[in-house]
């Protein structure tokens, strides 16, 4: 008995050392960040190339050399605004490397610029006729003279500039502060969206209104061959007005406001009417509806135009 009353304290304290023995747990691996939204900055009111943030171009940043002139990159800058002279690239020179890197290309909305980083996005203002549009600065130049920047031929175009080959013009840097940036959603199915309320009397809001009838205008000779634009606004029209055909989403903002300058402006380039559809926080731009033979030309004609992530509606 005596030897058992010994031996309990000495078992107590193996099990004890057996326990803390014991590997330690791991700590539980920590939760992903969450991903941030893709985000865009939304310039409504001109139409050109659509900014977004992008990191700079690792080959087309550094200061540089034009013969015995050095030219230095404005890296840092965060506001630039400057008026001067405009001219345009000649369409032969398509396929060329750009200093950032990608190919030329006439049809897109771009610009060659002696200092700003690559890539900016830059409002170009047609100082004689006000026009405007955004052009993604991703090459060098001019140089040789003291214009301010090179367009491309649909950046020339847009701003009615190419007949003459040059343009006064301002230029304003376009940063992706907070209050131009709008958040693109993915796409989600419309049936439960609300038109939203209209900002004013004239605009596509729901289900188009029929136009008011009209005198009938004295007859005119037929032309003998329709042109492929009025052909395809008439067959556009023709489903806006029975309902029938797809839409097409050309932008999805935070502002109402904002959408509604877009419809407007797209609406008035297409010949189509535009509606502003709310679901939650998001304000949607959509065209239509256009008839099947003719969504796919439209889309084409829209994102050439620079509205990229533009897309028919299922």
């Amino acid at each position: 008995m005596h030897y058992s009353h010994k031996l309990l304290p000495l078992s107590l304290a193996l099990l004890l050392a057996a326990c803390s023995s014991q590997p330690e747990q791991l700590p539980l691996p920590e939760e992903p960040a969450p991903q941030e939204k893709p985000q865009v900055i939304e310039i409504p009111q001109a139409t050109g190339a659509i900014p977004r943030p992008e990191p700079l171009s690792a080959s087309g940043n550094r200061d540089y050399w034009i013969g015995k002139q050095k030219y230095e990159v404005w890296r840092d800058i965060k506001h630039y605004s400057e008026e001067g002279t405009a001219s345009w690239l000649a369409q032969e020179l398509d396929g060329q490397k750009t200093a950032n890197g990608d190919v030329l290309d006439s049809t897109q909305f771009s610009a060659a610029h002696r200092n700003l980083p690559l890539p900016s996005y830059v409002r170009v203002t047609n100082l004689d006729n006000g026009l405007e549009t955004i052009v993604r600065v991703n090459d060098r130049g001019p140089f040789g003279s003291d214009r301010l920047i090179d367009l491309s031929h649909a950046a020339a175009k847009q701003l009615e500039m190419v007949e003459n080959g040059e343009a006064r013009v301002r230029l304003e840097l376009i940063n992706d502060t907070p209050d131009q940036m709008v958040e693109m959603v993915p796409m989600t199915p419309m049936q439960p969206m609300q038109p939203a309320a209209p900002a004013e009397e004239g605009a596509f809001l729901g289900e188009p209104k029929p136009a008011a009838p009209t005198p009938a205008p004295a007859p005119k000779p037929a032309p003998a061959t329709p042109s492929k634009a009025a052909a395809t606004a008439t067959s556009t029209l023709s489903a806006a007005q029975t309902g029938q055909g797809k839409m097409i989403q050309v932008l999805a903002s935070g502002s109402q406001p904002r959408a509604e300058a877009m419809g407007k402006v797209m609406t008035q380039r297409y010949g189509v009417p535009y509606q502003v559809v709310a679901h939650d926080a998001i304000f949607r731009v959509l065209l239509g509806p256009v008839a099947a033979d003719q969504q796919a030309p439209l889309l084409e004609q829209i994102r050439q135009g620079g509205l990229e992530q533009a897309f028919i509606v299922p």
